[in-house]
């Protein structure tokens, strides 16, 4: 009576006059409680799924690497023409595309196709791709009450992007750091008097903001100089 925390993968495309089912109880023939629902997990890589209908997950996450424009992640065909209803199913469409081929601004592709003759219902859907390294491109979904398609939106720099900036500047902050402490160093060596054993301790502290990045850097030096003149 119940069937939880299950997960359905389809890795290559599903052809079936079967159902997806998250989980069913047979006994009472209940579809859409959450003593059959809860937890359950479809997870979609593959297009050109044909199925009967789909029944019972909490989740469907696709993954939009190989999704190209123009192709339809999965069509229901129910033989008895029920409707597919995911209202209570969080529809997550994700994934990077190739930067060569892969989709593009204004692509546009189908996740869910109802090729009987009722009606496929939807309510939570989201989505966003990844482009190479450093775009990323929201999708906007529309369903008709027979396919749900998704269209590929206009791209931004990815927020990671900033991580490239923030090492460089790190880099060059270490680099100016560390000349800043031989340079206080070497004053402490030159204040010591000939013969005298002078101890000494140096420090630095800097606070950096890059992006959305903060950082506290303390340094220290510690040490005895001692000056000794050879000659002139």
């Amino acid at each position: 009576n119940t069937a939880n925390n299950n997960t359905v993968v389809l890795n290559a495309a599903l052809k079936t006059q079967g159902y997806l089912y998250g989980g069913l109880d047979h006994a009472n023939a209940k579809i859409g409680t959450s003593d059959v629902l809860k937890g359950n997990r479809l997870v979609v890589n593959s297009v050109g799924n044909e199925v009967n209908n789909i029944y019972n997950f909490e989740s469907m996450d696709v993954n939009a690497s190989n999704i190209k424009n123009g192709d339809t992640v999965i069509t229901v065909n129910n033989i008895n023409d029920v409707d597919t209803d995911l209202t209570q199913t969080k529809v997550d469409v994700e994934g990077s595309t190739s930067a060569k081929d892969g989709l593009k601004t204004g692509d546009k592709f189908t996740v869910v196709s109802k090729a009987d003759a009722g009606t496929l219902k939807t309510k939570d859907v989201e989505g966003s791709i990844t482009k190479g390294v450093s775009k990323e491109y929201d999708l906007s979904f529309d369903n008709d009450g027979k396919n749900l398609t998704a269209t590929v939106g206009n791209g931004r720099m990815a927020d990671q992007t900033k991580v490239f900036t923030g090492a460089q500047v790190a880099q060059s902050q270490l680099v100016n750091l560390g000349g800043d402490a031989i340079d206080d160093i070497a004053s402490s060596f030159t204040s010591a008097n000939k013969g005298d054993k002078t101890p000494w301790v140096h420090a630095t502290q800097d606070r950096g903001h890059v992006g959305d990045f903060y950082g506290t850097n303390s340094l220290f030096n510690v040490g005895v100089a001692n000056t000794k003149v050879s000659g002139d």
